[in-house]
């Protein structure tokens, strides 16, 4: 999202595991949604994270130096859920409906 023209969402981290089934989601969305991203939104850094053992996440990082952390941990999340959460950090806007 921009604000007076200047973009918040400055960096988005990606934390998976290379082999957990929970991450099963967000490898998908790296290999299919990851690459588009980046080219729709030069703008913005994008780092992937290998980290066996742990549970995925996304983590954004705004122009004010705040952090937000979205949780991709269901092992039956889809493509299009890590999609969505990603979606969710550019825009500033929050599901409702997710479930803990």
């Amino acid at each position: 999202m921009a604000l007076r023209g200047v973009w918040q969402l400055q960096k988005l981290v990606v934390n998976y595991c290379d082999w957990g089934g929970s991450s099963r989601g967000i490898r998908a969305f790296m290999e299919s949604h990851l690459p588009a991203l980046k080219e729709k939104n030069p703008q913005l850094e994008v780092v992937t994270q290998l980290i066996r053992g742990q549970h995925p996440n996304l983590k954004g990082i705004y122009k004010n130096h705040n952090e937000r952390v979205e949780s991709c941990e269901a092992e039956n999340q889809t493509c299009n859920e890590a999609t969505k959460r990603a979606g969710n950090m550019d825009d500033g806007t929050e599901d409702v409906n997710q479930s803990s």
